[in-house]
């Protein structure tokens, strides 16, 4: 995918959705501003041409996660205190600060990559804690990138870190905890927009797995 297909689909994606991107692209102006020269690429050099490990958050995860060596952990913000409690501090994590904050700031301090990302959604959250993750961390857009805001693709916090796994050039993208028809739930969630949003995951992920010549059979564990 390059940024022109993506814009394609992201405005189909806003239609459907009905947000702003003119409040995305504020939202990545705020963060480019709070990140500064701390948000950059030359830290993903590490990870680079490894195989990769994605976690999202489907209820069943606890059956399929497990603690795997040599490759890249990226994990999303839903997922951390459950990949925390059974494996330990991940490579990555990818937020859009709606996760468990105490817990992803305790991993960055530690050394975990955070990539924030910026939405017209999360202004508030971008302006309260982007500054607070001190150790490694990017930050993301899903509208224009900007010198030291980065878009990789991708719309929700899990097909997003299979995106950037495949822009890490990981050799294998391994999924777990991704269930497009029966997500967990957040309280006081709208059950109707997470579907439609898993839904559109799933397309960018179809469309992922076709570029990189796999194909995207859902079960426990996925490979792309």
């Amino acid at each position: 995918m390059n940024l022109n297909e993506w814009n394609a689909v992201y405005d189909r994606i806003s239609r459907d959705l009905g947000f702003s991107k003119e409040l995305d692209f504020k939202s990545s102006r705020i963060l480019s501003s709070i990140l500064g020269s701390s948000s950059g690429l030359a830290i993903t050099e590490k990870f680079r041409g490894k195989n990769a490990y994605v976690v999202g958050n489907a209820p069943d995860l606890k059956n399929y996660l497990e603690k795997r060596t040599g490759e890249v952990s990226i994990v999303a913000d839903s997922a951390i205190d459950t990949y925390l409690e059974l494996v330990g501090m991940p490579d990555i994590i990818v937020t859009d600060l709606d996760g468990d904050i105490p817990a992803m700031l305790k991993c960055n301090e530690s050394g975990t990559l955070c990539l924030i990302h910026a939405h017209g959604d999360n202004i508030g959250l971008i302006e309260e804690w982007s500054r607070k993750f001190t150790g490694p961390r990017i930050g993301t857009t899903q509208n224009q990138p900007l010198d030291n805001i980065f878009n990789f693709f991708g719309f929700t916090d899990g097909d997003r870190a299979a995106f950037f796994a495949n822009y890490l050039n990981s050799r294998e993208i391994r999924l777990v905890g991704f269930d497009f028809k029966n997500p967990s739930y957040k309280s006081g969630g709208n059950r109707e927009r997470k579907l439609k949003k898993l839904t559109w995951a799933k397309f960018l992920l179809d469309l992922l797995s076709k570029e990189r010549g796999t194909e995207l059979i859902e079960g426990g564990v996925i490979l792309l």
